[in-house]
């Protein structure tokens, strides 16, 4: 059993699984599949979903032209994530080029409906279940770390990914590697 306190709230996670390599927080995977631990990232800037477009239709050429809806933000964030997992890293380790698995927590800022007058509601939720979409910041993430932790984002195999409220926005992100 582990407890995480992020912000005001406290949570528990409970393995569903036996494995207890869930407690070490990684993959629960056969115990025949051979993982080692790449790095972990964590990253305090506010988590941009990347896969949200927008078309418009060039005047010009009357070719259609697609764009992601907020690529300032996501540029910015997927650039502190990757440079942050290189100094992580060190200046000598070349991405893997094996399968990987990526582990997961993005932590949203609340909405100001969250607080009353004496701060946190009671009420407040600590599971995220609006937008963005967890696939979307995962795939912001995934390629936030291709070239840095992994060459290529269609090397990762698998993925768990949670999506939290919190005071402090961020992302929380392990990288395994098989060596299988």
């Amino acid at each position: 059993m582990r407890a995480v306190r992020v912000g005001a709230a406290s949570v528990i996670f409970t393995p569903n699984t036996p494995h207890d390599s869930w407690q070490r927080g990684e993959p629960a995977l056969p115990s025949s599949f051979s993982m080692r631990r790449v790095c972990t990232v964590l990253v305090f800037a506010e988590p941009i979903p990347q896969g949200s477009k927008s078309a418009f239709v060039n005047p010009k050429t009357s070719r259609a032209i697609i764009v992601d809806k907020n690529p300032k933000a996501l540029k910015s964030f997927r650039k502190e994530v990757h440079a942050y997992a290189i100094g992580v890293l060190g200046p000598g380790y070349s991405p893997t080029r094996n399968p990987v698995y990526v582990s997961a927590s993005f932590f949203l800022p609340r909405p100001k409906s969250h607080f009353g007058a004496k701060g946190l509601k009671s009420s407040a939720p600590f599971i995220h279940t609006v937008k963005p979409d967890q696939d979307k910041l995962a795939r912001a993430l995934n390629d936030a770390l291709t070239g840095a932790v992994f060459a290529d984002d269609s090397q990762v195999f698998g993925s768990s990914v949670l999506k939290l409220y919190s005071d402090v926005p961020g992302v929380w992100a392990t990288v395994w590697e098989s060596e299988d």
